[in-house]
């Protein structure tokens, strides 16, 4: 007789497993937080056969009517549950998404980058559900082309990125979790049997944890309690991030933050990418493009402007400190034997056509399952943090090129031995990021790193990842919002993308409108291959759009650092889909080309030639914002009372942003000054949307954007003609808030 395994470490959460063992046991954990696995270590046991575990399982919807079957056997690992007709999905983070609701998709969780669509996995005869996927994108690219007047295949191509992140919420009420990270498993969300959603693997962990009932926000939160909460970002981080595929001296970075400054437009952060290196990746500044890299780091600081520096987890066997690797065991070996893998990214044999010549090398993959290693590793980094650079771009961490036929021997995490790649190749990144959250913790900073990949998890570690090289179209702008929001349902709130897209060039429309819609993501950086993304990139005619989504950026800073503590504390995202916060609502069931950001609805255009846009406003009374050309966001007309739909007018300028009526917003009156190192700001300005917003108090999270270990204070904010001030827990000096102006200034 079948029986499971069942512990209940909290209220409405479950865990289920089906035969464990000490192996899959540690595999398992791996994606769990501190407090939960403190109260798993805690409760209660019991093992219940197939009557009992659907006793407990109708305790997990609204409806208590959760099925769910979980087995193991020599084939693998299979979960099934049913679907009932109008049961809608969320979450199961996944490039290939072709909807919010995620009804009727599926997911291969298999951490690569790829084009839309995977039809061909690893050269075998492939998916054949991947093939409407594919049908599907290529389909709005030959549309996107007429209306371009442009043959399809000069359009920019796109490889998405993947997180693996297995769960998902449905609107009975449940949320799934199966804790198996083994490459290649697939979950099916009612793609081949619209009945039922279904998980395999051929290997891994037999285990789901089922949270109910709740609603999305509710799971949403307690997805952050078992995963884990997002680490404290620093401040500068949610400002406006330049980056390109790269700067080629600290001359020309420096030139593009003084044109920055010159147009008025704030800058938090500027991302060096490869060409920084003096080889792959000997984490040595290049001697004749990057000299003297204390003075070079310096000159920015100095113009407020923060220094992220890309890091690889492969190297060249050319370098240095490849041998000392090779002393230590470093590197991850064949599957079967001693030998090391032969790692093969861009960098140690192909290049990139356009760039820089290089010599052939062999690669090497680090093994940043062992502690020793990572500590190795990131210690070679030390020096890079004394010379000015504060936080790191892990980028390839899929990792990329690299397949199932690798282990990783003398490992520590997340358990102790030789790891196989296919149980763990998937989970790489998350250990790339662990072992950089240990080295920052020990160099007092916050965790931060910008990501390429990752999984459950990664958030705690301080990752932020973003969804991948995509292509400078209107096809790949649309997909976003989706992208990022999924991101946050599924425990990782500070994600964003390439703005302006890394392939290709956008032109002036296309690239005001990505910086437009970016302004209103967590994470608000601009990228491009071998091509400037900088305001000006595309000419004069973008400029004054751009330099505006930017400005307003800088004004909300106060505003999104405070939403993203409440994103570490409480897991609720900084970006949501309208469901979450208006359940009630069934126009919002599937809604992706809007949201709400922190407390605003944001609807930017996200279609060419656009003259107008419909915006679905929900129940209660709103105020329209029109963002003018200094950032301000002033209210302008008459309070919209919903539920309905307005079709707002649009010119280039036009970014659609509402805020309820009783609601204020805390704005930064001088965005041009050095907010990357002078926080919080002196003075702040609040925002009322109208006469109701009069009376109310709203809660900003302040600090000093930097010091890790500390929980933020509190400033309670009485939205008066003097607005009254409240400080809780505040360690650094309270700014002089006053109300502000209803009109912008021209820069």
């Amino acid at each position: 007789m079948n029986s499971w395994h069942v512990t209940q470490p909290i209220d409405g959460v479950l865990r289920i497993q089906h035969a464990p063992d000490e192996r899959s046991e540690g595999l398992a954990l791996a994606g769990l937080s501190g407090p939960a696995r403190a109260a798993l270590a805690n409760a209660e046991v019991v093992s219940v056969d197939a009557a009992g575990l659907a006793e407990l399982l109708r305790s997990c919807t609204s409806d208590g009517g959760l099925e769910l079957d979980l087995r193991a056997g020599a084939d693998g690992v299979y979960v099934r549950g049913a679907l009932e007709p109008q049961e809608a999905l969320y979450g199961a983070c996944d490039a290939d998404a072709r909807g919010l609701d995620r009804r009727g998709d599926h997911v291969h969780l298999r951490t690569e980058l790829h084009p839309v669509g995977r039809a061909d996995l690893d050269g075998s005869d492939g998916c054949d559900l991947c093939a409407d996927v594919v049908a599907d994108h290529l389909d709005r690219r030959a549309a996107e082309a007429r209306s371009r007047g442009m043959d399809p295949a000069d359009l920019p191509d796109s490889n998405y990125g993947e997180l693996v992140v297995p769960w998902f919420w449905s609107s009975r009420g449940y949320g799934i979790y199966v804790a198996n990270q083994s490459t290649d498993a697939v979950l099916d969300l009612g793609a081949r049997d619209p009945d039922q959603w279904s998980f395999t693997a051929d290997r891994g962990p037999a285990e789901v944890w089922v949270v109910g009932p709740a609603s999305l926000a509710e799971a949403t939160s307690r997805l952050a309690w078992l995963l884990g909460h997002q680490a404290l970002p620093p401040h500068w981080t949610l400002g406006y991030i330049q980056s390109r595929f790269g700067y080629e001296s600290f001359e020309h970075a420096q030139g593009v933050v003084d044109r920055l400054i010159e147009e008025q437009v704030p800058v938090h952060g500027l991302v060096f990418d490869v060409l920084w290196l003096n080889d792959y990746v000997d984490l040595q500044w290049h001697p004749e493009r990057f000299p003297n890299p204390v003075e070079g780091l310096g000159r920015l600081a100095a113009a407020g402007v923060r220094s992220i520096v890309i890091t690889e987890p492969m190297i060249r066997t050319d370098i240095p400190s490849a041998a000392d690797g090779e002393r230590i065991g470093a590197f991850a070996t064949r599957t079967g034997s001693d030998d090391p893998y032969a790692a093969d990214p861009w960098y140690c044999a192909r290049g990139i056509e356009g760039f820089l010549p290089l010599e052939p090398s062999p690669g090497r993959l680090l093994n940043f399952f062992r502690d020793e290693v990572g500590t190795w590793w990131c210690d070679q980094h030390t020096h890079l943090r004394e010379m000015g650079v504060d936080a790191w771009w892990l980028d390839l961490n899929e990792p990329e090129g690299v397949g199932t036929g690798v282990s990783f021997p003398d490992a520590d995490w997340p358990h102790p031995g030789t790891l196989d790649g296919r149980d763990v190749r998937n989970m790489l990144a998350v250990a790339q990021q662990r072992q950089f959250a240990r080295h920052d913790d020990g160099a007092g900073v916050r965790r931060f790193v910008l990501s390429r990949s990752g999984g459950a998890g990664s958030q705690r570690y301080g990752a932020s990842p973003w969804t991948g090289d995509i292509g400078s179209t209107w096809t790949d702008l649309a997909r976003q919002p989706r992208l990022v929001m999924n991101l946050g349902l599924c425990g990782l709130p500070l994600a964003g993308c390439d703005l302006g897209g890394f392939f290709g060039e956008p032109g002036p429309e296309l690239m005001a409108r990505f910086l437009q819609a970016g302004a209103l993501m967590p994470i608000m950086r601009a990228h491009g291959c071998l091509t400037d993304r900088e305001p000006w990139s595309q000419g004069e005619e973008a400029l004054p759009h751009v330099a505006a989504a930017i400005r307003l950026r800088g004004r909300l800073l106060p505003q999104v650092v405070s939403w993203a503590y409440e994103a570490s504390r409480d897991g609720r995202p900084i970006m949501r889909p309208m469901v979450m916060d208006h359940p009630g609502d069934a126009r919002c069931a599937d809604v992706d080309d809007q949201w709400m950001f922190g407390s605003l609805l944001a609807a930017p255009v996200l279609e060419p030639g656009a003259r107008s846009r419909t915006v679905l406003i929900p129940e209660g009374q709103w105020i329209q914002l029109q963002v003018q050309p200094d950032g301000m966001p002033v209210p302008v007309g008459d309070p919209i009372d919903g539920p309905c739909e307005v079709e707002v007018p649009v010119q280039p300028d036009t970014i659609p942003i509402f805020l309820p009526a009783g609601a204020a917003l805390v704005l930064d009156p001088e965005p041009l000054a050095r907010r990357s190192y002078e926080w919080p700001p002196p003075r702040l300005e609040v925002l009322a949307a109208s006469p109701a917003a009069h009376g109310t108090t709203i809660e900003l999270l302040l600090d000093d954007g930097t010091t890790p270990g500390r929980e933020p204070g509190s400033l309670r904010i009485e939205v008066t003609a003097e607005p009254r001030v409240t400080a809780e827990g505040l360690d650094v000096p309270v700014p002089h808030i006053d109300l502000a102006p209803t009109r912008g200034t021209t820069p």
